[in-house]
C-alpha cells in the first residue's frame, strides 16, 4: 500500500461517521478473524516530521537489524520492505497463542516534489529506524522584465 507525505486536513464534518464505521468493521473482523483484526502489527507503523531543511521518516523496527531490511528509492516513491525472521530454532512443544508477527512487511511513500533524492540518507538505532529526506535547494527566484 502506498501512502503519500502529502499533508492534508481531516475533514471533521465526517469524522464521526469514519469512526462508527471504524467500530463496525473492528467489531466484525474481531469476531471472524483476529489476524485481520490486527493488520497493523504487521507493517512498520510510522511517524512523519517536516522541518525546514527537509523530512524525517522514523520506523518501529523491533527486533530487527539493518540486515533484515531494504530501502530504495525509485520514481520519487520511497519503499521500505523486509522480512521478520522466527527465532525459534527448535520447538519443544505447540503455541497455544502468539501475537508476534512473522513475516515480509512493505510501506511505500510518493515523495513531495521537493525532496532531494540523491541526498536521503537512513540510520537505525535502539529499535527505530530513521529515514532522512533533504529538500532542495530552492533558487531565490527570478524576476522577467517586460519587453
Amino acid at each position: 500500500m502506498r501512502y503519500s507525505l502529502a499533508r492534508r486536513e481531516p475533514t471533521w464534518s465526517t469524522l464521526p461517521m469514519w469512526k462508527d464505521l471504524d467500530s463496525l468493521f473492528n467489531g466484525l473482523t474481531t469476531g471472524f478473524n483476529e489476524e485481520a483484526a490486527n493488520w497493523a502489527d504487521k507493517t512498520l507503523r510510522t511517524e512523519i516530521e517536516e522541518a525546514d531543511k527537509g523530512y524525517k521518516v522514523s520506523f518501529e523496527i523491533p527486533g530487527l537489524t539493518d540486515k533484515d531490511l531494504r530501502i530504495e528509492v525509485k520514481d520519487h516513491v520511497l519503499r521500505v520492505s523486509g522480512e521478520r525472521k522466527s527465532r525459534t530454532e527448535k520447538k519443544e512443544g505447540a503455541f497455544f497463542r502468539t501475537e508476534r508477527y512473522y513475516g515480509s512487511f512493505e510501506r511505500s511513500f510518493t515523495l513531495p516534489s521537493d525532496v532531494d533524492t540523491e541526498r536521503i540518507e537512513a540510520r537505525a538505532e535502539n529499535g527505530l529506524l530513521m529515514v532522512t529526506l533533504p529538500k532542495t535547494e530552492r533558487s531565490a527566484g527570478k524576476t522577467i522584465q517586460i519587453k
